[in-house]
């Protein structure tokens, strides 16, 4: 099973840098795929987000913190466990 990271581009990222950034990101081993959740958004601040699907039993965590090593991502994140209360 697929899981997923977010991440965001810094402000001032040009949408070639985030293309260049997608692409290196696609060629890490464990990525099933990587894009932008709503490239056509009219606010900037949502053109910036994106995503990655990893598969397993690559270490999510591990490829979180690789992304946030990249100088072009503000931050990158799991999202939040959901089980039953």
């Amino acid at each position: 099973m697929a899981r997923v990271i977010n991440f965001v581009f810094l402000p001032g990222v040009s949408r070639q840098e985030q293309d260049a950034t997608l692409a290196r990101i696609r060629s890490w081993s464990g990525i099933a795929r990587a894009g932008r959740l709503s490239p056509d958004s009219t606010r900037d601040d949502v053109r910036r987000m994106a995503f990655v699907y990893i598969d397993e039993p690559v270490d999510p965590q591990a490829v979180a913190a690789r992304m946030r090593s990249l100088p072009e991502i503000a931050e990158a994140s799991l999202p939040a466990e959901r089980g039953l209360a």
